[in-house]
Formats: C-alpha cells, structure tokens, sequence
C-alpha cells in the first residue's frame, strides 16, 4: 500500500465519522446509526447521547450478558421497581483481558446518558470488576449505564427488586 493510498484511506475514514455524527446530531436518537464502529462497543452511543430506543429492559433477577464493551463505551438499561415499599439492586461483574474487568455503574432517574454521568442518582465507580447498587424505596423506573474503562471489557450486569425491609 503507497502513501498515497494510506492517505486517502484515512481520509475517507474520517470522512465517514464526521457523516455519521452530523447525521447523528440532525436526528437527535442514537438509534438511527447502527455500525459498530469500535468492537464490542456501541458507535452509536460513543458518537451521540440521547434517544430512549436503544435502552434494554432488564428483567428482576435475570443477568443480561455476557456483553462486551470497549474503550470509554457504554450500554443503557432500565429497571423499573414496582413496589412503593421496594429498591432495586443492581450487580454488574466485569472481566478484562488482565482479569480485572474494570466497569463503571452509574444508576438515574432521567434516562439521558451525558446527564446521567454528570449527576448520577447513584454510583458505583471503583477500580474493581464488581459493581453493586441499592437504591432508595419507591416504585420508578431507574435507568442503569455500564461504563467500561481503558481496557476492554466482558460484563454481566442484573437488577432485583428487593423488600425494603
């Protein structure tokens, strides 16, 4: 492959991002653009926050995964307790290519990710492989982000309706 050719390549590549976004950006849901633009990862929610549809439900007690995310990427879910006198508890366990599996596990009321990250409800971001949350009582619906780190990651994570008591 010749310079020139290198060149064009990446080139074209960014051009193909920069498309992407914009037309990301104009239509205002993450859901609309379905590559995958980093492996294991969703492009889609590295390139535009907002937008409700690519959010899964997670059902009472029962793991979603293993899912596998990349660098700085994450995934949205909802869980929604439905006793007044009930908290939801929520477990994410992560393993990495070093066995450390570092993810992150942000819990909020408002489904958008950027708000989320910024003024989380609860969070668990130590630099272990386990997460775990237990919120306040009330029936909701709580919109769980699993965030991986630098490295990437394979990861469970699970919600529960607890008694409060």
């Amino acid at each position: 492959m010749t310079e020139s050719t290198k060149t064009r390549a990446a080139a074209t590549s960014i051009a193909i991002l920069i498309s992407m976004a914009v037309l990301c950006f104009t239509l205002g849901r993450s859901s609309n653009i379905h590559a995958n633009l980093f492996e294991g990862g969703r492009g889609t929610q590295f390139l535009c926050f907002g937008g409700t549809t690519d959010i899964i439900k997670l059902n009472n007690g029962e793991p979603n995964g293993p899912n596998v995310l990349g660098f700085n990427l994450f995934r949205r879910y909802s869980f929604t307790v439905r006793g007044d006198f009930n908290r939801a508890r929520c477990i994410t366990v992560g393993v990495g290519d070093d066995q450390n599996g570092d993810v992150d596990l942000y819990l909020c009321k408002n489904p958008d990710a950027e708000d989320c990250f910024a003024n989380p409800s609860f969070s668990s971001i130590s630099p272990d492989s386990e997460e775990e949350i237990t919120t306040g009582i009330g029936a909701r619906t709580w919109y769980v982000i699993v965030k991986a780190n630098v490295d990437a990651v394979t990861y469970t994570v699970r919600c529960d309706e607890k008694d409060f008591f």
